[in-house]
């Protein structure tokens, strides 16, 4: 009898580190753009307003330039680990690939906008439970757009994140003054679901590249970074100033 064949786990330990880590520094990002918004300091005053009058800091799109950024430096890992590399094993990225790579760009630049406008008016654990909503949205684009079959428990999984997500959303609409804001938490919820299904898109996206046409991961965060900083400079920050 020939040895038996070994099965791959479906969650192997290394996949659960780094799920666990991507869970821990988000809520930790999410946690840090809540107290930035939360500061308060003497800006420039606008028109009409007095010299020396302390303003909160809700400056999404500096949060989201300063993300795009931190993105950009996973290309230069990149070069340096091709070059560390024997040439035979060095991989090979087209110049199609990068510019494709602008589409999740979009979806990210669209979602964080929308994610990071909301923490204006929801708290940040509100707004960190209903970040879930993204799992939804993923399931029914791997469905309908990957053409990729889900098991039975994965649809159990999505149906009870969706009714959690229901009652996490009603309470702000039952009860809109319980997040203590002062603002209207109801816009934040709406802003929460439209970036939740931008960076659905982006998500299925990413997998198709990096699963069908083999795009390093490295590669993908960086060019989303160049692509993203260079779209924020160029056309957000203009539009957003004029």
């Amino acid at each position: 009898m020939g040895e038996p064949e070994h099965v791959e786990p479906s969650c192997s330990f290394k996949a659960a580190v780094t799920f666990f880590l991507g869970l821990l520094f988000g809520t930790f990002s999410a946690l840090t753009c809540k107290m930035a918004y939360d500061a308060q300091s003497v800006g420039l005053p606008e028109e009409g307003e007095a010299v020396g009058l302390e303003k909160a800091f809700d400056k999404p799109i500096m949060m989201l330039l300063l993300m795009f950024l931190a993105m950009v430096p996973a290309l230069f890992m990149f070069l340096v680990q091709q070059w560390l590399r024997r040439p035979e094993e060095r991989e090979a990225v087209p110049r199609s690939l990068l510019i494709a790579l602008i589409v999740p760009c979009i979806c990210d630049l669209i979602c964080t906008v929308l994610l990071l406008e909301a923490q204006l008016y929801i708290t940040a654990s509100m707004w960190q439970m209903l970040r879930g909503t993204v799992i939804i949205i993923t399931a029914i684009l791997k469905r309908v757009v990957l053409a990729k079959q889900l098991q039975a428990h994965m649809w159990s999984g999505v149906v009870i994140i969706a009714a959690a997500m229901a009652l996490t959303a009603l309470t702000s609409f039952l009860d809109p003054e319980s997040q203590g804001s002062g603002k209207d938490p109801r816009i934040g919820v709406c802003l929460v679901l439209l970036g939740c299904l931008a960076q659905g898109v982006q998500y299925v996206f990413e997998e198709k590249v990096m699963s069908n046409d083999n795009a390093p991961p490295l590669v993908v965060i960086g060019m989303e970074g160049l692509w993203g900083t260079l779209l924020t400079v160029l056309i957000v920050y203009p539009l957003a100033y004029t």
